[in-house]
């Protein structure tokens, strides 16, 4: 398959792959990785319940997708992530313990890099060393400690990002083996493995592998065209199975896309890559006239282009900073070729390149050690183990209810900050929160309630706006998502909890206290007291988003419709497409008995009474079936509810058309590759080229358009993001005319449920306040609070309100706001300062 070095170079290189696994283990211990604990660490422990749920539940019923209650009132697992590394855990686990399988495999894509571009180069025909080059400097790379979050280097996998690493690596074995694969003209079923392997790893590598084989479309599309349908078709019929689901679900997923802030141009080009950087500028000179540099400088180029339009077409942008960043690393690796036979004792230098880069890496890494320990050392080893095992004790025999979690930084020292996403593993009860947010339709209205209930909320989808602290409208939001149980840790939220009653203090654990929500029933199947709405509406989101915020309407639930059929029409007595139009219309009131069973992919429910609507708190998905009622209705905020027909309903969580078309599409893509040696015939050889005109002219062109791009992004049609981002350099700069053109376009681009439209609201009618032009902003700033009576943004419109009545000589209005702010908001900054201003307005008016 390959072309055969001689043996000496194979050993030397064999040696120094031996090399880099040791000096790997150095850091990732094996005593750690073989130690029986949970792993925990960033978004690394989050996903264990995962792992486990598709051993324990899935796998025994021969299913690798379907329904978890555990978080986010139950969401899809694996209609949204990736399965592969979990279906390796999973196996794995049949074998050894589970704990230990899932450190091992959230390791295996930092091994396997090196290996995967070892091969690669091979496959790309450079001769000795070369190869192991490439594998040596993949260690820079892997250490580079100037980001966690990117994807791909170690701190990103300890972070959470194993499946990302793992589709890495497979993406740049993949980088070799089209490249030789459509210049030999074979290799095409195992390329489509690989683009199985790559997207059923990550999304993110899979885009990766789509802009290498674009390149051969530019290049020769006539003759290369066959060849990359193959692969490509192939590989998608391979993927087919979960694919299809998977873009079936994405009306039910929650969009989590932005314009990453790069802060210095070091977080790109870190110290530690920058000699290997180097290394790539010079190898481009020398090779300049190979086409293996015009397929490398292509790539690096395409990366450039994805990352300046990645948000304006739902892709995350920082995703291709990492690979951008591997390219330059990998490429000074082929500066050597040239050398080679002018150089003696070529057999010596990877021994000596590999102590030198080695030295290198070890000498700029500082915290990623100490990182490792703390994630495979595992919970159990934690000093606060006892501490998080009594809660979850407690919680384990406490009610059926789910559980909220105050979020907060000091949850850190359990072993994450993420440590309450577990607990459908360790105490088996349900939470709100969850690893898998974007996958959850419910996640908006999970991390809305934190916001409420949490004194430093994490406010994660920049999308939406969210609240203050608000307990006595959180209250309300536990009820509806029927939670019993709140996990209290800031000394700001256990201060404020005294002035609640309906919260009973049940457990102290450390310096946790677990307090029961007395007003909750603990029912996850309600009768409705109102009746339902229909709501015709294209964009249910930002609708029940609106609603979810709003107090007045938090018993009138709204069923959500494209448009209204006869059936509808003789079922809902409002049908409306404004929420101004909703109207509260009371059931008679009745004794109405109803009970309910949860079970992992079921409900089962019994009623008392037929007909009368039963709202079901837990999230909503067409894959959901229903017994005993007509249909199953999708209600605010986004839940479930039925009419029952019945006493006695069931609902069971299936596979869609779309799972069934898409597993019918996987078996004749294996049937395909089965008889390929019937169908698929072998290319001629294409003879080795070199970059001739044609190709810098294509990457010239790339280069225009990459240009294009970013100035039609940021001049010509820019985001509300940047556009607010804009705007408050303005006003910060005092420009507040300038600065309120951009905040009206944000407003007018941007929904209600927006976070950078509440933003920009505010700074709108601030931007008054500051010119004193009281009477406006005053008028500027009761419509905002008018349309955001809870947002984070609130306190302070409400100070710049009292701020207008100061201006307007309406001293008692101004004290009555400054004293709203303290009772209604009194853990905020703004309290603080209200309090300040009352002093001075008692001091300078006794008579107030």
């Amino acid at each position: 398959m390959l072309k055969i070095f001689p043996r000496k170079n194979l050993i030397i290189d064999l040696v120094i792959l031996v090399f880099i696994a040791i000096f790997l283990l150095g850091y990732f211990q094996p005593k750690l990785l073989l130690m029986q604990t949970t792993i925990n660490g960033g978004d690394t422990g989050s996903h264990y319940p995962c792992a486990d749920y598709l051993k324990e539940v899935l796998l025994p019923q021969a299913k690798i997708m379907g329904w978890m209650q555990g978080n986010y009132a139950g969401f899809p697992l694996f209609y949204h992530y990736f399965p592969l590394p979990f279906l390796l855990v999973a196996g794995l686990g049949y074998l050894i313990s589970l704990e230990v399988s899932f450190k091992l495999i959230t390791v295996l894509g930092v091994f396997m890099l090196p290996f995967c571009v070892y091969f690669a180069f091979r496959f790309l025909k450079y001769e000795f060393p070369i190869p192991i080059f490439g594998a040596v400097f993949t260690l820079s790379f892997l250490f580079n400690q100037g980001n966690s979050m990117w994807g791909g280097n170690i701190p990103s996998t300890l972070a959470g990002e194993f499946c990302y690493s793992l589709g890495f690596a497979l993406v740049f074995l993949f980088m070799g083996t089209l490249y030789r694969g459509i210049t030999e003209g074979k290799y095409l079923v195992l390329n489509a493995l690989l683009i199985f392997l790559i997207g059923f790893s990550h999304a993110y590598t899979l885009i990766f592998s789509l802009l290498l084989g674009s390149f051969f479309v530019f290049d020769n599309f006539k003759k290369n065209f066959k060849y990359l349908f193959g692969v490509y078709g192939l590989g998608f019929l391979f993927l087919c199975f979960w694919l299809l689901p998977v873009l079936g679900n994405l009306p039910y997923t929650t969009s989590f896309v932005f314009r990453w802030t790069i802060r210095s141009i070091l977080e790109v080009f870190p110290a530690v890559l920058i000699p290997f950087m180097a290394l790539s500028l010079f190898a481009f000179f020398v090779n300049r006239k190979d086409k293996r540099t015009v397929y490398f400088i292509y790539a690096v180029i395409a990366c450039i282009f994805v990352y300046l339009i990645g948000p304006r077409i739902g892709v995350l942008d920082i995703r291709f900073v990492a690979f951008f960043q591997m390219l330059l690393v990998l490429f000074g690796a082929t500066l050597f070729e040239g050398l080679m036979k002018e150089l003696k004792f070529t057999f010596l230098l990877p021994f000596i390149l590999f102590f030198v880069v080695a030295i290198w890496v070890d000498v700029n890494t500082t915290y990623i050690r100490g990182w490792i320990n703390w994630n495979y050392s595992g919970y159990e080893m934690k000093e606060t183990w006892n501490v998080f095992h009594g809660i979850n004790q407690y919680l384990k025999h406490s009610g059926e209810g789910r559980v909220e979690w105050e979020h907060t930084p000091l949850d850190e020292s359990l072993g994450s900050i993420r440590t309450s996403e577990t607990l459908p593993y360790f105490a088996r009860r349900q939470t709100l929160e969850g690893i898998h947010m974007l996958g959850a339709i419910s996640a908006p209205f999970v991390f809305y309630i934190e916001s409420e209930t949490s004194y430093q909320s994490c406010n994660p989808i920049p999308d939406y706006f969210y609240s203050t602290l608000d307990l006595g409208r959180g209250i309300d939001h536990f009820k509806l998502f029927n939670v019993s149980d709140f996990v209290v840790r800031s000394p700001q939220v256990k201060g404020i909890m005294k002035n609640y009653p309906e919260f009973k203090l049940e457990k102290s654990v450390g310096e946790y206290q677990i307090y029961r929500l007395l007003t909750n029933k603990d029912e996850y199947v309600t009768p409705l007291a109102n009746q339902p709405v229909l709501f015709l509406t294209d964009d249910w989101r930002d609708v029940s988003y609106e609603w979810f915020a709003k107090e007045q309407l938090k018993d009138t639930f709204l069923v959500f419709a494209r448009q209204a059929d006869q059936e509808d029409r003789g079922i809902f007595k409002q049908i409306v497409s404004d929420l101004d139009d909703v109207k509260t219309v009371p059931y008679p009131k009745k004794n109405l008995k109803v009970k309910s069973l949860i079970r992992d992919e079921s409900i089962e429910i019994e009623t008392s009474e037929i007909g009368h609507p039963l709202l079901i708190k837990v999230s909503y998905h067409p894959n959901w079936r229903v017994e005993g009622a007509d249909k199953i209705y999708f209600v605010s905020p986004c839940f479930m509810l039925v009419f029952p027909e019945k006493h006695r309903i069931r609902l069971s969580f299936e596979p869609g058309l779309p799972s069934m078309v898409g597993r019918l599409l996987t078996l004749l893509g294996v049937f395909l590759a089965i008889l390929s040696p019937f169908w698929l015939k072998q290319r001629p050889t294409l003879p080795e080229s070199e970059a001739g005109a044609k190709k810098w002219i294509i990457l010239f062109i790339l280069v225009v358009v990459v240009g294009f791009s970013f100035f039609a992004i940021n001049f010509i049609v820019p985001d509300a993001n940047s556009l607010l981002k804009k705007g408050r350099l303005d006003f910060e700069r005092g420009n507040y005319a300038l600065a309120r053109e951009k905040f009206a376009d944000v407003i007018r681009m941007s929904k209600k449920s927006s976070g950078p439209r509440c933003e920009a609201r505010v700074f709108y009618a601030t931007g008054f306040v500051r010119e004193n032009r009281f009477a406006e902003g005053k008028g500027e700033l009761r419509k905002f609070i008018e349309e955001y009576p809870n947002s984070f943004w609130t306190p302070q419109a409400y100070f710049d309100l009292a701020y207008c009545e100061v201006g307007l000589g309406n001293l008692k209005s101004a004290v009555r706001i400054y004293q709203k702010i303290v009772h209604a908001f009194p853990l905020t900054t703004w309290a603080k300062y209200s309090k300040d201003r009352l002093k001075d307005l008692k001091n300078k008016h006794e008579t107030l």
